[in-house]
């Protein structure tokens, strides 16, 4: 890459990036916009299935807001990496791994709500929300297997990307009067893990907001009404059951 004059220069850069991203990851940007037509789908699901008053001030509606900040931030990972931010992308995983662990907390546990919501201090840190999740009855065990996964992401960018104190965490590289540093164009293997990853923390977030809306028992009770919810279910299990995805690397 050549060392940047200005900022035009950088967004020349973005540019090449971009295209790079575009033509190497399209098959990979199709499944992610496979589960994320998903997520639409059972978000505006939700919807028909419960009204406004039935969610009103319930922890579930809490945490399909928590949700849906959560897929944010891994829509802004995927747009700086396509952009050519790859390292300063994962500083997110933080905000994601805090917002899904809230998620779970808070959509099946109603103490956990009741805490979050007055802002206690047995609420106040991940590991405390960790703990708490992790010893809870009311979350299903087959959420609590993507605990460990939250926590490598929020250590991992704790220490090296969002908290920019160790020798370790500085990657900008300075030698002879030159720079080096992001954007940048990167493999299409380098590419693909990454998009596999943001998939993959998607899907986390679809499995999350099904459980906690009781989606599946509900959609299977109004069926008549609401033929689309058994369809939504069929394709979510799809998803869940692909063994491609869940051998793939990720990075």
């Amino acid at each position: 890459m050549n060392e940047p004059s200005g900022f035009a220069s950088i967004e020349a850069i973005c540019e090449q990036a971009r295209e790079q991203f575009r033509s190497c990851a399209a098959s990979k940007a199709d499944e992610i916009d496979k589960v994320f037509v998903l997520f639409l789908d059972v978000f505006h699901g939700i919807g028909t299935l419960y009204n406004a008053k039935q969610l009103g001030g319930s922890s579930q509606e809490a945490a399909i807001a928590v949700i849906v900040q959560a897929v944010e931030t891994v829509l802004a990972m995927y747009f700086m990496a396509e952009d050519g931010f790859w390292t300063n992308s994962l500083a997110l995983k933080r905000n994601y791994s805090e917002l899904m662990l809230v998620a779970m907390a808070i959509g099946y546990d109603p103490q956990c709500f009741i805490d979050w919501k007055h802002e206690r201090d047995n609420f106040a840190s991940f590991e405390k929300i960790y703990r708490r999740v992790e010893q809870s009855k009311n979350v299903p065990p087959e959420e609590k297997g993507v605990l460990p996964l939250l926590k490598s992401y929020w250590a991992e960018s704790s220490q090296h990307f969002s908290h920019s104190v160790l020798r370790s965490s500085i990657r900008t590289l300075v030698r002879d009067g030159g720079v080096q540093f992001e954007p940048k164009v990167v493999t299409c293997d380098f590419q693909e893990g990454r998009m596999c990853a943001i998939r993959n923390m998607l899907l986390n977030l679809v499995s999350v907001l099904l459980g906690i809306t009781n989606f599946g028992p509900r959609a299977y009770e109004r069926r008549e009404e609401f033929p689309e919810g058994a369809r939504i279910i069929a394709r979510a299990n799809d998803c869940f059951q692909n063994d491609t995805w869940k051998n793939e690397r990720t990075n």
